[in-house]
């Protein structure tokens, strides 16, 4: 993904290799780029490319077909058609909480889609009507973080609220970037995402912070020193000169407690 609205693809065949810069504004009804996330599902080759209104379409990089004579360099489709798509593929109050996050992920875990809402620290929180038809207040806090999981099979809407993330951890870059990991580290936590957020303090920066999909609570994991957090995250030393403003002690020996569950709606 080169740019919200542009995806760079290359493509190797026996020894031949290929590449375009896709626009997919053009593809995607308009809609922006959030992130996307690369899978080989048997033979098919497909990238899920996730909007910033949480739609998400398919770029199928081994289908192409002739339109007015003329053969497509990429063929793109809906992850939701027909009536299920849009704002309709999530039930209330997700349907709104869709358009107050800004900082959106998918990812892959066992084969099951995911997508990572945060409402980025900094933000502020929001306030708004929970639904078309729900005139409550939903308030979107700062920081919340909210993960839905594609439910193809679902009736209703087809993202429905993650209760787990099937025993995989999760790490999010500070630039969104989602990377699946399989638990086998007593410092790692299954169904855990690991992220980056806006750090409180006055001179700016970023702090870790592990969240747990069952209970809906955050912690921060912030870093020891010298570079290295507890040791799940290593800093390079120039983004760490410039981000990390403050280093805070952290006792690995200690149990992670969580904050109680945030409240979405009202």
């Amino acid at each position: 993904m080169c740019r919200p609205n542009r995806l760079a693809v290359q493509r190797a065949t026996e020894g031949y290799s290929s590449s375009l810069v896709v626009d997919t504004e053009a593809l995607m009804d308009g809609a922006a780029l959030a992130d996307i996330a690369y899978s080989e599902e048997g033979k098919a080759k497909v990238v899920y490319c996730l909007t910033t209104h949480g739609a998400v379409h398919v770029l199928h990089l081994d289908r192409r077909r002739r339109r007015r004579g003329r053969l497509r360099a990429v063929e793109v489709e809906p992850l939701v058609a027909g009536a299920g798509a849009g704002a309709a593929a999530f039930s209330t109050p997700y349907d709104t909480i869709a358009r107050h996050t800004d900082a959106k992920s998918v990812v892959l875990c066992g084969g099951v889609l995911y997508q990572v809402w945060r409402r980025p620290g900094g933000a502020g929180s929001a306030v708004a009507p929970a639904g078309m038809l729900d005139q409550r207040l939903l308030r979107v806090s700062e920081s919340e973080v909210f993960v839905l999981r594609y439910d193809p099979g679902a009736r209703g809407p087809r993202w429905v609220e993650a209760k787990d993330l099937g025993g995989h951890a999760v790490f999010l870059g500070a630039n969104d970037a989602a990377v699946r990991v399989v638990v086998d580290s007593s410092e790692l936590v299954g169904d855990c995402l690991y992220y980056w957020d806006n750090t409180a303090a006055p001179e700016g920066g970023y702090e870790a912070f592990v969240f747990n999909v069952a209970s809906r609570g955050s912690a921060r994991r912030l870093p020891v020193a010298g570079g290295v957090s507890s040791p799940l995250w290593y800093f390079l030393p120039a983004w760490e000169k410039t981000n990390l403003k403050k280093p805070v002690q952290y006792d690995d020996s200690l149990p992670v407690q969580y904050d109680d569950e945030p409240d979405i709606g009202a």
